[in-house]
């Protein structure tokens, strides 16, 4: 199976967005043979996102894979190998290749994780086919739209191997709690202030009750 499966169609709305131009232009470009599309019993245009990438100017050579997992703290280890495990398997049973993996251990709410704003370079860079998490909120925990918006700007698709959260998530959303509240208190008050620390110190004492 090819890396890049190219099945993901886009409808003609969709389609303008990606490629920078109106509706109409889209629908003349079909007309004209210039942009190829696939039509839906209703007589509805869907475009190969392949015909995106090609109008764009994005080659499949060579792009990678990437898997990406993340926990937020050095104790969840085991469930850090978990991910890369279950996303391994589906790469392999995919016939995904050039397969890249990447990991990062902090916050989703950390707009600074090493591996992660390497990602952002790659996919910046058009290095990228694919990105597969288990979750969205590896990636991050708020937000997902927009960046999936510009993963897809870049050529890049978002696989989500799990559309719901079935694990329990107490332990990583207290975290990224105590970061908001770390993060606010620090801005306000400045984060060496005895003020500032005493509502964090205050706020970890609340939720781990």
């Amino acid at each position: 199976m090819s890396e890049f499966l190219g099945d993901q169609l886009y409808r003609v709305g969709k389609s303008s967005q990606l490629l920078g131009v109106t509706p109409l232009t889209v629908r003349k470009w079909i007309y004209a043979g210039k942009l190829k599309s696939l039509k839906t019993a209703g007589g509805e245009h869907r475009i190969p996102e392949l015909e995106i990438r090609r109008i764009l100017g994005i080659s499949n050579k060579e792009r990678k894979t990437v898997l990406y997992s993340r926990v937020s703290s050095h104790g969840q280890k085991s469930d850090l190998a978990t991910q890369e495990q279950v996303l391994e398997q589906h790469a392999t049973t995919h016939g995904f290749t050039r397969v890249l993996k990447l990991r990062d251990i902090g916050s989703g709410l950390n707009g600074k994780r090493r591996n992660v704003i390497k990602l952002f370079q790659m996919v910046n860079n058009n290095e990228i086919n694919v990105v597969i998490v288990t979750y969205k909120d590896r990636l991050t925990r708020f937000g997902f739209n927009y960046l999936e918006s510009y993963f897809t700007s870049h050529g890049t698709r978002i696989i989500v191997l799990n559309s719901e959260e079935v694990r329990d998530p107490q332990k990583e959303l207290v975290d990224d709690l105590i970061a908001i509240v770390t993060s606010f208190s620090g801005r306000v008050y400045g984060y060496r202030s005895h003020k500032a620390r005493r509502i964090v110190s205050h706020f970890k004492k609340e939720v781990n009750a």
